[in-house]
């Protein structure tokens, strides 16, 4: 692997975990507020209680309109929430992919773009393994983000963000730069 690449790897593997540290700081009280009753039935059931970090997962794959798939039917937590808590993992995820540009030689939309890239080689395998991290089974139901479209998002958001935030801050990179003096 080149340092581009280990980069890479490292920004996108940090998005991740910054991003699910964002909404963890932001929504577990709401959500182990919300959990209690659901945690008490499944308590007189002899049911295993749904830990807080599982829906914040939950919470953090919808933002990136992965659904929860429970039966044979899907549900995005946050359907009816702010559209702008959708941006968050883009926003991250274009700095990561600045930020990896701006480390290394970019000077050119296209060069940060291909460093910008590199961000989905430490955010999609997160992604993958937060998709079964965050599966619950209880008795015949399991809720967990949708596998596929897990991976879809995983592959596609770093994709897209990362490589615009690489491709936009060379672009400004190279720009900044000082004209030379002709002789």
């Amino acid at each position: 692997m080149t340092r581009l690449s280990i980069r890479g790897v490292v920004a996108g593997a940090l998005t991740y975990t910054i991003g699910y540290a964002f909404a963890y700081a932001t929504a577990s009280g709401d959500i182990e507020d919300e959990l209690a009753v659901l945690n008490f039935v499944l308590g007189v059931f002899g049911q295993d209680a749904v830990p807080t970090w599982t829906a914040v997962g939950w919470l953090a794959y919808s933002a990136m309109y992965v659904p929860l798939a429970y039966w044979n039917t899907t549900q995005n937590l946050l359907a009816d929430a702010n559209p702008l808590v959708h941006l968050v993992p883009g926003v991250l995820l274009a700095l990561a992919g600045a930020g990896v540009a701006r480390s290394g030689t970019a000077r050119t939309p296209t060069a940060g773009a291909r460093a910008g890239v590199t961000v989905a080689l430490g955010f999609l395998p997160l992604v993958v393994l937060g998709a079964f991290a965050f599966t619950v089974t209880r008795g015949d139901l399991t809720v967990r983000p949708d596998p596929a479209l897990a991976v879809a998002a995983g592959a596609l958001y770093p994709l897209v963000f990362a490589t615009a935030g690489g491709a936009l801050a060379s672009w400004l990179r190279g720009r900044a730069q000082p004209a030379l003096p002709r002789n």
